[in-house]
Parts: structure tokens; sequence; C-alpha cells
């Protein structure tokens, strides 16, 4: 039979997980800014060429990666519920 998980790993879990999305937003945004500010002292085609890079190529890079590191974290939980689910309809 599986471990229950603790209350405190859930706790720090959980921490990880806030603090791994709040990281990847504030970096996503200060990646955007910045790409942006530096742009926008350049010509227009400039301006919106960085613009289509950084929502085309930095925002699904470091979604993808927070995406990879939560389900790393909450794949126990999901594989415990998946593993009752099926002993029940066994049973």
């Amino acid at each position: 039979m599986a471990e229950k998980l603790a209350p405190p790993d859930r706790g720090a879990r959980s921490e990880i997980a806030k603090s791994i999305v709040k990281f990847s937003v504030a970096g996503v945004a200060a990646l955007s800014i910045v790409a942006l500010a530096v742009a926008a002292n350049s010509s227009q085609a400039a301006l919106l060429q960085t613009t289509q890079m950084v929502f085309a190529s930095v925002l699904p890079l470091l979604g993808t990666w927070v995406g990879t590191v939560l389900a790393f974290y909450f794949s126990r939980e999901n594989f415990e519920a998946a593993n009752k689910s099926v002993q029940d309809l066994v049973k």
C-alpha cells in the first residue's frame, strides 16, 4: 500500500509549487520588460520583432519549465489517486 503524505510534506510541496510559479511569473515579466525597453529605443520594426520574439519563444519556454516542475512535485499524489481509483473499480 502506498504511504500517505505527511502534512509537512504536503505543505512543503505546496510552498515549492507557489514559489516556482511566483519566480517564473517574475522572470517572465522581467525578461519581457527588459527586452521591450531595449527595443523601444530602436525603430518600430525592431520593437515589433522583439515583441514577437518575447511572446513566441520566451513565454512558452518558461511555461513548459513550470509545468514540468509542477508535474514532478505532484506526480506522486496523482499516482496514488489513480491507484486508489483502480483498486476501487476492481473491488
